[in-house]
C-alpha cells in the first residue's frame, strides 16, 4: 500500500512539473541591454523611432550573443523589447523586466501604454500566442515588425518582416514615450534666425513665391532663404519666412505621405508648429506637430518640400545653420535750432537702418528707410515725438531703445509747392524758416490732376465688337477720364446661304441668314415640303382572249422613277363561237360545227366536194385540195 502511495505521489509530482514547464518557458529572465551591438545604430532623440531602429538593427544576433539564459534558453522576446526601449533612453517610468509576456503587457499598461488600432514605428505588437515584437514601420497600410527569439534554436533575431508573416496579432500597444525625459525636443534657442540646408548637397530650403510653395532654391542671399524660429511653451517652433513673415505649414493640416509644405499666415494651427529632433553631426529632423511624419525633400532645385514617414534617409536630414541677428543700436536725440539730430551706435551685423518717428498728438508716422550712416538731422513741426531705430540685415531687424523729445521752435515759415500732387503721386510742399532752415510736407494725391494723358480716337462698332467715342486716357491712373463712351453693336450684314429648292424626291430649304462680317448664322432657315410627282401611265397592255394584259405603271416624268407598279390582267378567254365555230372576239376557229340543212338546201359554192364542209384557217386550202383528190378516187 505504501509502495502504491509512493508511486502515485511520484506521478503527481511529474504531472505538476510538466504543467509548470510552459510557464517557465514563457518567463523572461534578465536585462541584457548592454550586450546589444550599438555600432549598428545611432540615436536620433526620437524615442519611438529609435526603438524601432534598434530592434531591426540586431538582425542575425542570437540568444548567446545577447547573454539571455534560462531553461532551454528561455523565452526572451519581451526582455529583448524592454532592452530596446532602455537602449533608446527609456527608464522604468515606461518599461519593466521580468515575468511572462502577459506580465510584461500588464506592466506596460501600468506605465501608461495604451491600445491603438493603427500602429506606427515604436509600437508593440502582441500575438495570439505568448510572443511580442516591435513595429518598425507601416508602409502602404502594412505594418512591419522586428523582435527577439523569433529565429531558429537557440533563438535569434530575424530582423524586419511583415506582421502578417509572423502570425495573427492580438493587440497593439503604444508605450508612454512622451513621459520620459529622454523624449525631449532639440532646443536651439527661444528666438533666432537660421538657414535650413539639406545635409546632402547643402542646398537651401526657401520660399519660392510660386503658389506659396517651399522648395530647394539657389542661395542668393535673399530674405526668402532665411527663417525666423520662435519657440512655443511646448518646445515646438513657429518657423517664419523672413520675406513675408508667414509660417511654415503642412497644407490643409494633412497627415498623408507626400502632403505639400508651404507658407501661410499664422493661425496658430498644429500644422504650423514644428518639433526638432536629432543633433548628431548637425543633422536634424523637422516634425509637424499635427502628425508623426517629418519634413522631406530631395536636393534638386525647384523641388517642393513635403512630409513623409520617417525613414532615416538623406532626404529627411537638415542642417539648421544659425544666422547672426542684425544687432541692437542705441539711439540718442539732440534738438538744435528747432531740428532733431538723431545719432545711434552701429549694430554688430546691420547693413542698413530704418528711422521710425511718431508724432504723439496726431499719430503721424515719419519714416526714413535704408539709411547707411549712423546720424541724421531732421526738420520737424513743433510737437512731441517718439523715435527709435531698426537695425537691419537681409533677413532680420532689431529695434533700438525709444527716445521721446519735443520740438518747440518759433519758426517764421514761407511755403512753396516744390512738386505738385498728381492723380498717382504725392506732392511736396517746402517750408522755409527765416533763419534758413527748411522742412517739407507731403501733399496728398490729387485724384483730379492728370498730367500724363493720351487722346484716343473713336472706334466704330461692328456686329460683334462695340465701338467707343473719342476719349482721354490717363496713363498713371490706368483709366479713361473723359469720353470713351461705349457704342451699341452694329447690325449684321446678312446673305442667304444653303438655300435649296424642293423636288418630288427631297425637301427643300429656305436658307440661313449668315452675316458676311462675323460669319455667324443669324437666322436658321426652314424646310420646304416635297413637290408632287408628275405621273403618266406606262407599260399598259390590254388583255386578249389568249394573252394576259397589264394595268400599267405610274411613272414620274420629273424624277424618272416608277412610283406605283401596275398589276396583271387575266386573259379574257374566247367569246362565243359564230356559226362557223370561230371566236366572235378574235376570229380564231374554236369549234367545229355542222351547219343545219335548209328544207331546200342550196349548195355552198365554197363547200368541199368531198366532205361538204367549208375549210377555213391558214391550211383550209390545203385540206380542200387534198379532199378534191380523194373525191376523184371516190368516183
Amino acid at each position: 500500500m505504501k509502495q502504491t502511495k509512493r508511486i502515485l505521489s511520484l506521478i503527481l509530482c511529474l504531472l505538476m512539473l510538466v504543467a509548470v514547464v510552459p510557464v517557465m518557458e514563457a518567463s523572461a529572465i534578465c536585462c541584457r541591454k548592454d550586450s546589444f551591438d550599438k555600432s549598428r545604430y545611432t540615436l536620433t532623440g526620437d524615442m519611438a523611432y529609435d526603438v524601432a531602429m534598434i530592434a531591426k538593427s540586431q538582425k542575425g544576433r542570437t540568444c548567446t550573443d545577447f547573454g539571455y539564459s534560462g531553461v532551454d534558453y528561455g523565452a526572451w522576446c519581451d526582455e529583448f523589447v524592454a532592452d530596446c526601449i532602455e537602449n533608446a533612453g527609456g527608464d522604468d517610468s515606461i518599461v519593466a523586466h521580468g515575468g511572462t509576456v502577459a506580465d510584461f503587457e500588464k506592466k506596460m499598461r501600468e506605465r501608461g501604454a495604451v491600445e491603438v488600432s493603427s500602429p506606427k514605428a515604436g509600437d508593440l505588437v502582441f500575438f495570439t500566442w505568448s510572443h511580442v515584437e516591435i513595429i518598425t514601420k507601416v508602409e502602404n497600410g502594412v505594418p512591419y515588425c522586428a523582435g527577439g527569439n523569433n529565429g531558429t534554436s537557440p533563438g535569434s533575431c530575424k530582423g524586419e518582416r511583415k506582421v502578417s508573416s509572423v502570425g495573427s496579432y492580438r493587440v497593439y500597444l503604444r508605450p508612454n514615450y512622451q513621459n520620459t525625459s529622454a523624449q525631449t525636443w532639440v532646443d536651439l534657442g527661444d528666438d533666432f534666425y537660421a538657414s535650413i540646408l539639406k545635409c546632402d548637397g547643402w542646398k537651401t530650403v526657401g520660399f519660392s513665391n510660386e503658389n506659396d510653395n517651399v522648395q530647394i532654391v539657389p542661395a542668393l542671399g535673399k530674405a526668402s532663404e532665411y527663417w525666423h524660429f520662435v519657440k512655443d511653451a511646448d518646445g515646438s517652433y513657429s518657423i517664419i519666412n523672413c520675406s513675408n513673415n508667414q509660417v511654415l505649414e503642412v497644407f490643409n493640416s494633412g497627415t498623408e505621405n507626400g502632403t505639400n509644405v508651404l507658407v501661410r499666415p499664422d493661425w496658430n494651427g498644429a500644422s504650423q508648429r514644428w518639433y526638432i529632433t536629432g543633433r548628431w553631426n548637425g543633422e536634424y529632423y523637422l516634425h509637424p506637430k499635427n502628425s508623426d511624419k517629418v519634413l522631406d525633400v530631395d536636393a534638386s532645385y525647384g523641388t517642393n518640400v513635403h512630409i513623409w514617414e520617417k525613414n532615416d534617409t538623406a532626404s529627411q536630414k537638415f542642417s539648421i545653420y544659425l544666422q547672426p541677428k542684425a544687432g541692437v543700436s542705441t539711439l540718442s536725440v539732440l534738438i538744435e535750432d528747432g531740428r532733431a539730430v538723431l545719432s545711434w551706435t552701429k549694430a554688430a551685423n546691420a547693413d542698413t537702418y530704418n528711422i521710425r518717428i511718431k508724432k504723439q498728438d496726431s499719430g503721424e508716422l515719419i519714416d526714413y528707410w535704408n539709411e547707411t550712416s549712423t546720424t541724421k538731422t531732421i526738420n520737424l513741426k513743433n510737437g512731441s515725438y517718439v523715435a527709435y531705430i531698426d537695425s537691419c540685415n537681409s533677413y532680420s531687424y532689431e529695434k533700438s531703445n525709444e527716445v521721446s523729445f519735443t520740438i518747440d521752435h518759433r519758426h517764421s515759415h514761407s511755403s512753396s509747392i516744390t512738386t505738385s500732387a498728381t492723380c498717382s503721386a504725392t506732392g511736396i510742399k517746402t517750408y522755409t524758416c527765416s533763419c534758413g532752415d527748411t522742412y517739407t510736407e507731403t501733399i496728398p494725391i490729387n485724384p483730379s490732376n492728370h498730367v500724363n494723358t493720351t487722346n484716343t480716337a473713336a472706334t466704330a462698332s461692328t456686329c460683334t465688337v462695340k465701338g467707343y467715342t473719342a476719349g482721354v486716357y490717363c496713363n498713371d491712373c490706368k483709366k479713361y477720364i473723359s469720353g470713351h463712351a461705349e457704342q451699341p453693336l452694329a447690325a449684321h450684314k446678312t446673305t442667304t446661304q444653303n438655300a435649296k429648292a424642293a423636288s418630288c424626291t427631297a425637301e427643300g430649304y429656305t436658307g440661313d441668314q449668315v452675316c458676311t462680317v462675323c460669319k455667324q448664322t443669324i437666322t436658321k432657315g426652314t424646310a420646304i415640303a416635297k413637290k408632287a410627282h408628275t405621273l403618266t401611265t406606262v407599260n399598259k397592255a390590254e388583255a386578249s382572249c389568249t394573252a394576259a394584259g397589264y394595268t400599267g405603271d405610274q411613272y414620274c416624268t420629273t424624277c424618272k422613277q416608277t412610283i406605283t407598279k401596275g398589276s396583271a390582267i387575266n386573259a379574257l378567254g374566247h367569246a362565243n363561237a359564230d356559226s362557223n365555230g370561230n371566236c366572235t372576239r378574235c376570229g380564231q376557229h374554236i369549234k367545229d360545227v355542222t351547219p343545219s340543212q335548209p328544207s331546200n338546201p342550196q349548195p355552198n359554192p365554197n363547200a368541199c366536194k368531198y366532205c361538204g364542209k367549208v375549210h377555213t384557217g391558214p391550211f383550209g386550202w390545203l385540206i380542200k385540195f387534198f379532199h378534191s383528190i380523194l373525191a376523184i378516187f371516190k368516183r
